[in-house]
């Protein structure tokens, strides 16, 4: 099978936006959740100063603080989502998206592949290719620098996709729960948005997981899913056998398999995903 005729999600045609926000987790459905929250962190205001980048058409970006004395604030109703005037600038990821005429012949297959997995894959649930010259977007300007290696990892995520004893929720759970961990906002961005189309996962349910948190009222599965990917991509050494067993209970050894391999695999990810600082499309 080649890789462009994997369907895992089936959501339909690709959607283009334009990238000018950066990596703060400031997808709108969550802005409302984290006003009520105070112990979520993107980066720092003199970070983001550093790096704004003089941009006329951009807009205000915000900036959500853990504490009052990170930004100058007297309490605690003054921190969430402050707005950072001097952060007006359009953040360029590290490795900026090409169009497809700027890169040379090898990449320039490699986009055709990567952008048709994309399609077959996502569909229209979120941004992965810039609207006015269909560049790549999100992870794929770092798997277009080695072609076979990109083309490589997106079909060993199509392989997960085939693998039983997980559900589309616990999936997307334990996707959020290492973004969250991670702080990768185009991955929380994504899933996010796959969640909403894909899975029975209400907005707020998501929100809380973006943000950090963990619904109350999710399903033993999702419990199970969002626990074990919370410990593995947070804290160092072997996940506690409590954590194994519930997970072996709820997902069976089939999806405890599966869940694993995503957990592993989105924390490449994100990691991929930070290390070129890739920005949030503004939707």
């Amino acid at each position: 099978m080649k890789l462009h005729e994997t369907q895992f999600f089936s959501l339909g045609a690709p959607q283009s936006t334009e990238v000018r926000a950066p990596q703060l987790l400031l997808r709108e459905s969550a802005q409302r959740h984290l006003l009520n929250h105070t112990t979520t962190i993107t980066r720092t205001a003199a970070y983001w100063k550093d790096r704004a980048l003089p941009s006329k058409e951009a807009g205000v970006m915000y900036y959500h603080a853990r504490t009052p004395t990170e930004v100058g604030a007297t309490s605690a109703s003054t921190i969430p989502h402050l707005p950072l005037p001097f952060l007006t600038a359009t953040i360029m990821s590290r490795l900026p998206p090409l169009p497809r005429s700027e890169l040379p012949p090898a990449q320039q297959q490699a986009h055709d592949d990567l952008t048709a997995f994309a399609m077959s894959a996502f569909g229209t649930a979120f941004s992965y290719t810039r609207k006015e010259d269909d560049a790549l977007l999100g992870p794929f300007p770092f798997y277009i620098q080695t072609p076979e290696i990109g083309l490589d990892t997106l079909g060993l995520l199509a392989k997960f996709s085939k693998l039983g004893g997980l559900s589309v929720e616990a999936r997307e759970t334990a996707v959020l729960a290492v973004g969250s961990v991670f702080q990768a906002g185009y991955e929380l961005y994504a899933h996010e948005r796959v969640a909403l189309k894909a899975t029975t996962l209400s907005q707020e349910q998501l929100e809380c997981i973006c943000s950090g948190g963990k619904p109350k009222d999710l399903g033993e599965d999702c419990q199970a899913a969002y626990d074990v990917a919370t410990h593995l991509a947070k804290h160092p050494g072997p996940l506690p056998q409590e954590l194994w067993d519930r997970s072996m209970k709820a997902l069976g050894k089939e999806g405890t398999v599966a869940l694993v391999h995503y957990v592993g695999f989105y924390a490449y990810i994100c990691i991929v995903l930070n290390a070129i600082d890739e920005p949030v499309p503004r939707n």
